[in-house]
């Protein structure tokens, strides 16, 4: 499956998955910042903007424990390990791991993370605010190009300038300020 470039809070991200995951640190109110730094030539999705930050990476895993993500989750933690950072990192999936948001490695090692081992406080049920931040980032249209594909013309065919609600198009100086015809109305 090909990425598809999302438009999340004005920033344009890559894929929708991580546009859902900006989403979702937004939810949890987490300061985060989008492809912020380039460690020697590895640019990290996120960092998260807390006293100790946390470096974010994004890929596409269902943990479902297969030989071909294995192999994905230890191609992303080598490029953590050997890109010079030192701090917390968060490795996150397209779906939560089994309640838990993704890993995370702490002086410890890399572990199952919860919100809590993120960030302490108080957060949501995380499945729920995951699901929300997927509906956060779903397709919207383009209203330039929505408004483009609506007729420019009002319904009596002189050229629209005006947008009133409940209109079904554009109108026109005249039929705006109220010409006799009902049609535009419907």
């Amino acid at each position: 499956m090909h990425a598809i470039p999302t438009t999340y809070g004005g920033v344009r991200f890559r894929s929708r998955l991580e546009a859902r995951w900006a989403a979702f640190f937004d939810q949890c109110k987490w300061p985060w910042d989008y492809e912020p730094l380039d460690l020697h030539g590895y640019i990290p999705d996120f960092v998260l903007s807390f006293r100790q930050p946390v470096l974010v990476e994004v890929k596409p895993l269902l943990w479902d424990h297969s030989a071909c993500e294995r192999t994905a989750i230890r191609a992303a933690v080598a490029k953590i390990e050997s890109s010079g950072w030192t701090g917390r990192a968060l490795l996150v999936g397209a779906r939560l791991n089994t309640g838990h948001i993704g890993v995370v490695r702490t002086p410890s090692g890399w572990n199952n993370a919860t919100q809590q081992d993120v960030v302490s406080g108080t957060y949501g049920n995380a499945e729920h605010v995951f699901r929300a931040a997927g509906n956060a980032t779903q397709w919207m249209p383009n209203t330039y190009t929505q408004k483009a594909r609506m007729a420019q013309h009002c319904y009596c065919g002189k050229l629209a300038k005006h947008t009133v609600e409940g209109a079904a198009t554009m109108l026109c100086d005249r039929c705006v300020t109220g010409c006799d015809a009902d049609w535009h109305k419907r």
